[in-house]
């Protein structure tokens, strides 16, 4: 059975109660007290016919007033759980609303499997001041991971730009485009960039991002790399 609290207009469960509250609900109680309480009234109002109209009347009240509690009880029910329920959407709009919006890859702008940290990191090159990576086609991002096993930095790549950015305070520490890159290189896990021009925000056309092992050093490497054979094409 499904009870409702008068501060929360949602399905709850009591089962200690339920049985209590059911008889009450129902209207079995009354109808019970009826039965016994009408004769008496027919009687000393009426005498015998009295009697036997108040027994006629507390007979019909043990069948009709359960009935009727039944049905109201039921009615309460259907309210609770369409109250529940719309509860639960309200909820779950709430939480949809709350998720970053979906990632639409290159200039394709195919979808994958959603992806926070992708969405969360799209999302921040839309919003970010001035609006320069607004109209950028995302490919991906990298985590950089350095000290103590924190991610402070994360290396993103879009069609239009490769961007170096400050996880912890959302700072872009430099950025140029896939086209100015000359080259590409591995040094002892640091990636290397040579560019044509120096960086957005440096004065250096060397750009080395010192990586934390080997495996992520050549899957960044084969990334930049495709990016940058991709311009050329």
């Amino acid at each position: 059975f499904f009870f409702f609290s008068s501060r929360r207009r949602h399905t709850r469960f009591l089962p200690v109660s339920w049985a209590r509250r059911c008889v009450q609900e129902t209207g079995i109680e009354k109808g019970l007290t009826g039965i016994f309480l009408k004769p008496i009234q027919g009687a000393s109002q009426g005498g015998v016919g009295g009697f036997l109209k108040g027994t006629f009347f507390g007979i019909t009240g043990l069948v009709v007033k359960p009935v009727t509690g039944i049905l109201d009880a039921t009615s309460k029910a259907a309210e609770g759980i369409k109250n529940t329920t719309k509860l639960l959407d309200d909820r779950a709009v709430i939480d949809q609303k709350m998720r970053k919006p979906r990632v639409f890859y290159v200039k394709d702008q195919y979808f994958l499997t959603y992806n926070d940290f992708d969405a969360e990191v799209n999302t921040i090159l839309k919003l970010y001041k001035g609006g320069p990576y607004a109209n950028d086609h995302y490919v991906n991002a990298h985590q950089i991971i350095q000290s103590k096993g924190v991610s402070e930095f994360v290396l993103v790549l879009t069609i239009e730009h490769l961007i170096f950015m400050n996880k912890q305070t959302g700072k872009i520490e430099w950025d140029t485009s896939p086209k100015n890159i000359e080259k590409i290189d591995l040094v002892q896990d640091n990636l290397v960039l040579y560019l044509r021009e120096p960086a957005r925000k440096t004065d250096t056309t060397n750009i080395k991002i010192k990586l934390p092992d080997t495996q992520q050093a050549k899957t960044i490497y084969d990334d930049v790399l495709r990016l940058k054979e991709s311009m050329s094409n």
